[in-house]
């Protein structure tokens, strides 16, 4: 039988008593060995599964080093509109944007926790006319003469001619049409846009059927 020291009166007491005999003190037992096993076997198996459903939820990209992953959350697909003012002109205007299905894992220094996903952009610029683009947190979208590529609800791939921004930003491309893609996208079907990355090639991202009411 083991013995241990009451915390209060610092008596010796078994270690199965659940009071101390001489002061009444309650007896902190710890855990007992044969469950402590337990408890690590069991951490031990739900470590191995999780890892495990981790892995298979990712599929390898099919060029450079990047890894093509679904997100983790689910959510509800929607346009977000986010209203602006231009410190220049003192007028305002808005963007619409909505978020893509998918996302792949770059690496360094393009990498991002949890996927780099593409959002499409409609906005409407204070200084006159709309813009359509394409954007990334993170990432080199190389544009000289170059080419959006959709196909919208398992149709045809079309390409829409595009440009870079301009100012030097290398995340964001633009339809040089801004209606080519409001007349995809207020059809409300899902559609596909395969865009170049730099060290990484083509790489399609995937949007939801979401009509924009424009």
């Amino acid at each position: 039988m083991a013995l241990q020291v009451c915390k209060e009166c610092k008596a010796q007491v078994s270690s199965k008593a659940k009071t101390c005999p001489s002061c009444g003190a309650p007896i902190n037992r710890g855990i007992d060995p044969g469950k402590g096993l337990v408890i690590v076997g069991v951490g031990c198996l739900i470590f191995y599964f999780a890892s495990t459903i981790n892995l298979n939820g990712k599929t390898s990209g099919t060029q450079g080093k990047s890894t093509y992953s679904e997100p983790s959350v689910q959510r509800t697909p929607e346009w977000n509109k986010f209203d602006f003012k231009d410190e220049m002109s003192g007028k305002s205007g808005y963007v619409y944007i909505l978020k893509s299905k998918n996302s792949y894992d770059f690496d360094f220094p393009y990498k991002i926790v949890g996927g780099t996903y593409l959002s499409a952009n409609y906005r409407k610029n204070p200084r006159g006319g709309f813009d359509a683009y394409f954007d990334v947190e993170k990432g080199h979208l190389p544009c000289h003469g170059c080419y959006i590529s959709v196909s919208v609800d398992g149709g045809p791939i079309k390409k829409y001619k595009a440009s870079s921004a301009g100012n030097g930003v290398s995340t964001t491309i633009f339809f040089d049409d801004a209606n080519q893609f409001k007349n995809i996208v207020k059809l409300g079907k899902p559609f596909k846009v395969e865009l170049q990355f730099y060290e990484y090639g083509n790489r399609t991202y995937e949007f939801p059927g979401v009509a924009l009411d424009l």
